[in-house]
């Protein structure tokens, strides 16, 4: 592909993302972050990379969007301070989706400091889907607090800037729900005309459905009884043209509890079937919500699993880190650490093509799960091609099977695609004591794996 062409391919994809075609930009954001990538053009990969895990999200395929956060780890570096937001938002969801709700603030928490740093509309969105977030979890104090500086973002923006407008909108309908659902119906009364007044709201948006539905618990809870129902029976309309009653199971469930304290038991039971379908449609929903809790808890392990492999190699990826970290912390003890990557990847790469390449990885992989395989162990994709073992001994334990390890791969030859690969491997390794942290002793180890580099590769250092 020449420059030039690239260029008009990539006119093409910010066109087509700019009016939503996110079905149809893929295709040419796979094409572009190929052609990035082989280029080594990382700060255009990533920046791609970002813009495909938007439309998954938007086209709500939330599955798809793992491999592609994946991708981009090792080169993370790259990220702008806008697209490192995004990034970390498209992590927190995918932990919400998971249900894997400490790492899911964790990661909330980074896209909250980012967002301090960003002049535009960040601090406002990542503050009211962080809200929802405590809000589903039932901490509200926590979420108003997130709300708060939300809000103190948006009165430093232009009010006339229809983003900013909409942003602004998301902060209000969290205050609103926070105070509903604590039954402060007052102060939801308070931010409901009040953004009211503001007319940020656009008749045909999504924000305009939501606030009606929060707008009817407060006329009913002030007593306007027929004029909440005859609002709410409005966007109960609406909920059966769009399909997905999931988006609005809190609604349904406060009015079906107001349906039959008024006795008007044929809209309760119609409110209570469709929930009721909704949920039945849904696997994780109908667990989470319908099923036992012994059921729930083994639906919930299982997500949480999901979260922690790779996609290519089914190895550990590098989030078992940060759990493994805390583990530690929580019951210390030695640890050895060995850093690894495939020497001279790269030229295989460009010799014999990406397919090979990513063959190469999965038997890698295959082979250090095979060879390190114990319950003190953990093997973890760092990303590309490089691999980490945490091991729960002492170094002096450690070393044999480190190099058992490094004497397997030199002497395995590996058949790929009709082509016999020989390939060697540098190692870093390093230990800590208990006091110490695992991120002192994979930086320690990193280290030495560039020491091993340095000498020629096919060795190791640090034993």
């Amino acid at each position: 592909m020449s420059i030039n062409l690239n260029e008009q391919l990539r006119e093409e994809a910010e066109r087509l993302l700019k009016i939503g075609q996110y079905e149809q930009v893929l295709p040419l954001f796979r094409e572009l972050a190929a052609y990035y990538k082989a280029c080594e053009d990382y700060e255009n990969y990533v920046r791609i990379k970002v813009l495909m895990i938007v439309c998954y999200f938007n086209l709500e395929r939330v599955r798809f969007v793992d491999e592609h956060i994946s991708d981009i780890e090792p080169y993370e570096a790259f990220l702008t301070i806008a697209d490192r937001h995004r990034f970390y938002m498209a992590q927190a969801t995918l932990f919400y989706f998971w249900h894997d709700f400490d790492q899911c603030i964790e990661m909330y928490e980074k896209c909250i400091k980012i967002a301090e740093q960003l002049p535009n509309t960040a601090m406002l969105t990542t503050a009211s889907n962080f809200a929802s977030i405590y809000r589903d979890l039932e901490r509200y104090d926590e979420g108003f607090a997130v709300l708060e500086r939300g809000m103190a973002k948006a009165k430093q923006l232009d009010p006339t800037n229809s983003y900013v407008q909409y942003s602004t909108a998301e902060v209000y309908l969290g205050y609103i729900a926070n105070y509903c659902l604590t039954k402060q119906f007052d102060k939801a009364d308070a931010y409901l005309q009040e953004l009211e007044a503001l007319n940020y709201l656009q008749p045909q948006a999504a924000q305009m459905n939501t606030f009606k539905r929060w707008k009817a618990i407060i006329l009913y809870e002030k007593g306007l009884i027929d004029e909440a129902f005859t609002l709410f029976d409005s966007q109960f309309k609406v909920m059966k043209n769009q399909g997905d009653y999931r988006l609005h199971k809190v609604h349904l469930k406060i009015w079906i509890d107001y349906a039959a304290k008024e006795g008007r038991y044929k809209e309760a039971y119609e409110f209570a079937t469709v929930l009721n379908e909704s949920l039945e449609a849904n696997l994780e929903e109908a667990l989470l919500d319908r099923s036992s809790k012994y059921a729930a808890e083994l639906k919930t392990k299982d997500l949480r699993n999901l979260a922690f492999e790779d996609p290519l190699t089914s190895l550990n990826n590098r989030r078992l880190l940060t759990k493994l970290e805390k583990e530690l912390a929580d019951a210390p003890q030695t640890v050895t650490v060995a850093v690894l990557d495939i020497d001279h990847f790269k030229k295989i790469n460009d010799t014999y093509g990406h397919a090979v390449g990513d063959d190469l990885i999965i038997e890698m992989a295959h082979i250090i799960q095979r060879t390190m395989h114990h319950a003190q162990h953990h093997c973890v994709r760092f990303g590309g091609d490089e691999f980490i073992i945490v091991m729960y001994r002492p170094l002096d334990q450690a070393a044999a099977w480190v190099e058992r390890l490094h004497e397997t791969i030199q002497s395995t030859p590996l058949h790929l695609n009709d082509e016999t690969l020989h390939i060697t491997c540098s190692i870093g390794v390093a230990s800590v004591s208990q006091a110490s942290e695992l991120t002192t002793a994979t930086k320690l180890a990193d280290d030495n794996l560039y020491k091993a580099k340095d000498r020629g590769r096919n060795n190791i250092v640090g034993l």
